[in-house]
C-alpha cells in the first residue's frame, strides 16, 4: 500500500520547495526504469523484493512486451518528505525525442550509466550536454556494480579503475559544454556525495560520504575528510593503519578498502554459505 495519499499529494503540491521534477537519463539497459522501483518501493507502491522486476513505469503493453521504456513517462510519489515527480525516459536513440522534450520541465536529473563500462559514455553524452543546456545540474549513477560482482568477477580495483574512469568521462562531457549558461554544472566528485554506486535491480546504492560515516569515527576524522581519502589517489596500508598519497606494497586503493571489498567479503560468505561470518 502506498505511504501517502492523494491529500498527501495536494499539500506538498501547495509548497513548491517540497515538489522536485526528476528526470532519469542513459542509455537503454542503463536500469532507468529499476530506478523508478527503488523509489516506488520506498513509497510503498511495492515491495522491496520486487525491485527490478515490477517496472512500474511501464504502464504500455508494448512496454511491457519490449521490455524497455518507448514514451517518458511521469510516476509521482512521496518520498522523505518530497513530492517526487520522476520521469522515466527512453534510453534508445530512435526515442531520443520523448527524452529531449522532458528537459524543460525538470530541475534535477540522475545520469544512470553501466558501473562495469569503463569506455565512453557513448549516447549519453548528448543528453548530458541537453541537461545542461536546459540549466539542469546532473547526477551521476554508476549502476550494475552487481554485474561486476555476480557476472564478470571483476576484482575490488578493477571496479575501481572502472568508475574513476566513468566519473572521468562524465566530467570531461560536462566541460565541453557550452558556456554562459545561467547554472555552472558542478564535477562529478564522489568525494562530495554526487556520484553513486549501486545496483538498482537489486535495491542498494551508497555514496562515499555514507560509506565515510560508518568508519570516521573509528578513524578520529570527519566525514567530509574520510570520503576525500576514499578517492583520487589516496591509499590505506591495512597492517600498518596507515594511510598513504599513492601505491606502496600492501596498501590499497580507500574506495576498494572501504566500500567495495567488504561487499566482496559479504558475497563470498553467501555464497559459501556461512552467514555466520555476517553475525554480529
Amino acid at each position: 500500500m502506498p505511504k501517502f495519499t492523494v491529500d498527501d499529494v495536494r499539500e506538498k503540491m501547495a509548497d513548491p520547495k517540497l515538489v522536485r521534477n526528476v528526470a532519469l537519463v542513459g542509455a537503454s539497459g542503463s536500469g532507468k526504469t529499476s530506478a523508478v522501483d527503488c523509489l516506488g518501493s520506498q513509497a510503498g507502491l511495492l515491495a522491496e523484493d520486487k525491485i527490478g522486476e515490477a517496472l512500474i513505469s511501464h504502464v504500455r503493453t508494448d512496454e511491457r512486451e519490449k521490455g524497455c521504456s518507448l514514451k517518458a513517462n511521469v510516476n509521482s510519489m512521496i518520498v522523505d518528505g518530497m513530492l517526487l515527480n520522476v520521469v522515466d525516459t527512453p534510453g534508445h536513440v530512435d526515442f531520443s525525442a520523448e527524452t529531449s522534450v522532458t528537459m524543460p520541465l525538470v530541475d534535477g536529473a540522475l545520469v544512470i550509466v553501466n558501473g562495469g563500462d569503463s569506455g565512453s559514455l557513448g549516447t549519453t553524452s548528448r543528453q548530458v550536454k541537453d541537461l545542461v543546456s536546459w540549466n539542469v545540474e546532473p547526477i551521476l549513477f554508476c549502476n550494475r556494480l552487481d554485474v561486476s560482482l555476480l557476472v564478470t568477477r571483476k576484482s575490488g580495483q578493477e571496479i575501481q579503475w572502472d568508475a574513476a574512469s566513468l566519473v572521468d568521462s562524465f566530467n570531461d562531457v560536462l566541460t565541453s559544454c557550452p558556456s554562459g549558461q545561467d547554472i555552472v554544472p558542478s564535477a562529478a566528485s564522489p568525494k562530495t556525495g554526487n556520484v553513486l554506486f549501486g545496483s538498482l535491480a537489486q535495491g542498494w546504492a551508497f555514496s562515499l560520504p555514507q560509506i565515510a560515516a560508518i568508519y570516521a569515527s573509528k578513524f578520529g576524522i570527519s566525514v567530509e575528510k574520510l570520503a576525500e581519502r576514499m578517492w583520487g589517489e589516496s591509499y590505506y596500508n591495512p597492517r600498518t593503519k596507515k594511510w598513504s598519497q599513492g601505491s606502496s606494497e600492501g596498501s590499497v586503493h580507500g574506495f576498494v578498502q572501504f566500500a567495495i571489498d567488504p561487499i566482496i567479503k559479504v558475497l563470498t560468505a553467501c555464497e559459501a554459505g556461512e552467514l555466520s561470518k555476517l553475525e554480529g
